[in-house]
């Protein structure tokens, strides 16, 4: 193998290409497409007397892009790529000083680039801050903050800010590891971005808004500074859905998790941990069960939606097939996308955000044969449903979670009933052709599933008093435009006039009689 040393520091030069040939152990510590990380025992200089122990370094892989030839020569010729971003951001931290791995070495050979660096003894920074207490806690976060300032005060933009490329090293201090997307004359806009990744990030792992707030306020060196502190928000805001609804889109595409379908069956997609075979016995079966409707298999048969309970691949499964329509909806179709196609990138957007959902394996369309689109998930009947739900059984605080990851997230489910909620702790949603992914969510679609909700729930389920607790909880969280008491009493008139399981027996709101049974 011929080796190109582009920079570095010589002492280290023999033991980095040793490691990279191959002569030296070597330890993987991740793997993407792109890039590998190793962690190498290398050995110092050995002009000096006594030797000093041996020095653990990381080795990084860089492959080439899926790219033109002569773009990928041009990229490497203009040091444009990911190795020569981070080799420039390391010097240009190691010469600030700031915490960060010390660059040793640059390299390449005929297909790949290497990076080799210090390596950093530490835990993941998740890790470290789960097994902090509240104290060391905040001042961790307090010291993140500061670092990122600091990082920022040199004109440097980290591009891909999140808790994985974080350490926590053995005296606490975090370490900003991973600089392939580094911008060294970054703009306002960059920082932001930075900024707002990292705070994306913290309430990815389910860290309180008051930990996000003392991060944003020791990043930005302002803590009574309003404006500012109300724009990291608000870019925040738009980084999450600019990420979930990227991660919402792969779903309409091959990719690791998925395959296109296209054959005599119909055209969709299906996971691939559902065999083409198990497709279509699924299919067959769920033919089958309308064809001889038995009440275990046949779950539901009216001018709405068919769905059957079926078993293929030796797991059980749910396949609906929705078939109500018209010409309004039939035109529509080709613009929105079938119901099953609907209800498969609903459930996929449920996923990418952690919300729980009866996961979808499949949609096929068979419109172009005559016949009709089907949506395949998980069997998640196996678990109590919460509009049948004895009243001991019901944990508002469940529903409460629910509701709040929903609107956080900017989703709208479209027809938020208790009957289309499985699992009473671990609350999972179905019924998902009708789901929109949103920003934010105005308060009308917010009134309108509280709603929904509401109205499904018989009284004797949920008393009023814990109703109004629930709501009021609800309301401080996700504060509405109106007054609290004013959106309480929209979403019980909203709820009496829909006339379903709720009756409003012991409502004392001015204004609301009990409908009679």
């Amino acid at each position: 193998m011929r080796l190109n040393w582009i920079a570095g520091d010589d002492s280290h030069r023999a033991d980095i290409e040793a490691a990279v040939r191959g002569q030296t152990p070597t330890h993987l510590l991740s793997e993407t497409r792109r890039r590998s990380v190793f962690r190498v025992d290398a050995q110092p200089p050995r002009d000096t007397l006594p030797p000093p122990p041996r020095v653990a370094l990381v080795l990084k892989r860089f492959r080439p892009r899926d790219l033109p030839a002569a773009l990928q020569w041009a990229k490497r010729a203009t040091d444009q790529t990911g190795a020569a971003r981070e080799w420039r951001a390391l010097q240009a931290l190691a010469s600030s000083g700031i915490p960060a791995p010390r660059p040793l070495g640059w390299l390449r050979d005929e297909e790949s680039e290497w990076i080799a660096m210090t390596f950093v003894e530490g835990a993941p920074s998740h890790e470290a801050l789960r097994g902090a207490d509240t104290r060391q806690r905040r001042a961790w976060i307090e010291r993140l903050g500061q670092l990122i300032r600091r990082v920022h005060a040199e004109g440097i933009c980290h591009g891909d800010l999140h808790l994985g490329n974080l350490l926590s090293d053995t005296s606490g201090q975090p370490i900003l590891i991973d600089w392939q997307q580094a911008r060294l004359r970054a703009t306002a806009r960059d920082r932001g971005r930075d900024l707002a990744s990292l705070e994306f990030s913290f309430a990815y792992h389910g860290l309180g808004r008051a930990c996000r707030l003392r991060l944003r306020r020791a990043a930005l060196g302002a803590p009574h500074d309003t404006a500012n502190l109300l724009t990291a928000g608000r870019r925040t805001e738009a980084f999450a859905h600019d990420y979930y609804r990227g991660r919402t889109r792969r779903s309409r595409t091959e990719g690791s998790g998925h395959t296109a379908v296209d054959d005599a069956m119909g055209r969709g997609m299906r996971s691939r941990a559902l065999s083409l075979s198990a497709l279509h016995e699924a299919i067959e079966a769920h033919d089958l069960a309308l064809d001889r409707p038995r009440q275990e298999t046949v779950l539901k048969s009216d001018e709405r939606a068919r769905v059957t309970r079926v078993t293929a691949g030796g797991r059980a499964l749910v396949a609906k097939e929705v078939v109500k329509g018209g010409l309004g909806r039939k035109l529509a179709d080709p613009l929105r996308g079938v119901p099953a196609l609907r209800g498969w990138v609903g459930g996929h957007g449920l996923v990418a955000r952690g919300i729980g959902v009866a996961r979808p394996l499949a949609w096929v369309d068979r419109r172009g044969h005559g016949g009709y689109s089907l949506l395949l998930m998980e069997d998640v009947s196996d678990q109590p449903c919460l509009a049948d739900a004895p009243r001991e059984a019901i944990d508002p605080e469940a529903i409460l979670r629910l509701l709040l990851a929903l609107h956080r997230r900017g989703v709208d489910h479209g027809d938020l009933q208790a009957s289309h909620i499985f699992g009473l702790e671990a609350p999972r949603l179905i019924d998902l052709e009708g789901i929109r992914f949103r920003r934010r969510l105005p308060d009308d679609a917010r009134l309108r599933a509280l709603a929904e909700l509401n109205a499904s729930l018989p009284d004797s389920t949920l008393p009023a008093f814990d109703r109004c607790a629930l709501f009021q909880r609800y309301a401080a969280a996700l504060p509405f435009r109106r007054p609290a008491d004013a959106a309480l009493r929209e979403v019980v008139q909203r709820s009496h006039a829909r006339q379903h399981a709720w009756r409003g027996t012991d409502c004392s709101l001015p204004g609301v009689r009990s409908r009679p049974r």
